[in-house]
């Protein structure tokens, strides 16, 4: 019995000491039991996963062109750039001078009000839109020579829609004769011979003031479109 007992004391002792915590490689490391070594084709298979560096002005750059750098799923967007819009279409509006023939004077914007609309840069799964819709009423005025009576012409023109849809359609259908719609007002204290200088250089469609608008929007509209 004894000798039996020793036996098996022998026994599980061997068992003991052929239990090891590690493992060797096949170059001789020494490494955990638990460690998984992948074979050439499992290594081939995954690729290289070096971590690699991330250049943060890049990502920035790329997530700026189609928007902002926290919209990286591309989801729709809307940026709103009205007072800016409304700035730089007013300063085109106030610059415009029109010379009438025969030394009759010149035609200047002397104020634009009553702005109401908004414009907005739309990102939509990269792709970015310009969009902008307003009315506004401008004043005008002309000092009138001797033989028209002296004083001013003056009068307002209310533009009750101008927006950039207009203008798209307008490119689509290759009309580039397109005018804005507007409404007309002469000063009551304008001469009654200075009228007919109002329908001719001032609400007449594609001349004078009236053309004068057009090309002041669309000319808006291309620095819009061109604006970072």
């Amino acid at each position: 019995a004894a000798a039996a007992a020793a036996a098996a004391a022998g026994g599980a002792g061997g068992a003991k000491s052929a239990i090891r915590g590690y493992q060797i490689l096949a170059d001789g490391r020494k490494t955990t039991f638990f460690h998984n070594e992948l074979s050439a084709e499992d290594k081939a298979l995954i690729g290289d996963i070096t971590p690699q560096r991330i250049d943060p002005a890049a990502t920035a750059s790329e997530g700026a062109a189609v928007g902002s750098a926290w919209n990286m799923g591309g989801t729709i967007e809307q940026m709103d750039w009205t007072p800016w819009s409304r700035e730089q279409l007013e300063a085109k509006l106030r610059a415009l001078a029109v010379a009438m023939p025969d030394d009759l004077g010149t035609i200047t914007v002397s104020k634009v009000s009553d702005w109401e609309g908004d414009a907005v840069v739309m990102v939509k799964r990269g792709k970015k839109s310009y969009i902008f819709d307003f009315s506004f009423k401008l004043a005008y005025e002309s000092r009138l020579p001797e033989r028209l009576g002296g004083g001013k012409l003056k009068g307002t023109l209310t533009f009750a829609d101008v927006s950039s849809s207009d203008l798209d359609e307008a490119a689509s259908d290759g009309n580039d004769r397109f005018a804005f719609s507007c409404q007309g007002e002469v000063d009551s204290l304008t001469p009654p011979a200075a009228r007919q200088l109002v329908r001719e250089h001032v609400t007449k469609e594609g001349t004078g003031l009236r053309k004068g608008v057009d090309d002041a929007v669309k000319a808006f509209y291309e620095d819009f479109k061109a604006a970072k």
